[in-house]
């Protein structure tokens, strides 16, 4: 497992957010920040977009 920073935009409130998160691949990656997203806002790809996915070198 690799660690991510997976960056999103909220298109109603006008805010970037950031998630870190441990996932196989960027594409991973990015659907446990989605998932994460619903389970938090209650809100997914609705109301946010992902504008990018950059692995973390340790």
């Amino acid at each position: 497992m690799k660690r991510y920073k997976v960056y999103v935009y909220n298109t109603v409130d006008k805010f970037l957010d950031c998630y870190e998160v441990l996932a196989e691949d960027p594409v991973d990656a990015r659907n446990v920040a989605v998932q994460r997203l619903i389970d938090e806002t209650g809100h997914g790809l609705d109301v946010y977009e992902v504008t990018d996915v950059c692995e973390i070198k340790d």
